[in-house]
């Protein structure tokens, strides 16, 4: 028999270290908060996007972001969220942008 059949997919020979009792990542992250810093960047909105996509039971995601040029942390996550990485859950499930909370540390950073 294949290693391909046992595969939670069907499609990927199965890892070494794969367990069946361990929960998939929607089901790990369900009722969670997420905190994200990074998240205006490329691979931040990346996995923003794909979090909220993949896992509709998340709760939150608080994403640690500053005002920059002339623009509020409400205008750069609207910003971010009507990128077209972000059309395909604009489309599916609207809801989900709404578990974006943006926070702004400025004038609280300690060295």
């Amino acid at each position: 028999m294949s290693s391909f059949s046992n595969h939670p997919i069907g499609l990927l020979p199965v890892e070494e270290n794969y367990d069946p009792n361990k929960p998939s990542i929607p089901d790990f992250y369900n009722g969670r908060d997420i905190f994200i810093t990074g998240g205006s960047g490329f691979m931040g909105r990346v996995l923003i996007e794909k979090l909220l996509r993949s896992c509709p039971g998340l709760n939150r995601i608080f994403i640690l972001i500053r005002g920059k040029k002339q623009k509020t942390v409400s205008e750069r996550i609207k910003e971010i969220q009507d990128l077209p990485l972000f059309e395909t859950l604009q489309k599916q499930n609207p809801s989900q942008l709404d578990k974006m909370i943006a926070g702004d540390v400025d004038g609280y950073c300690m060295f």
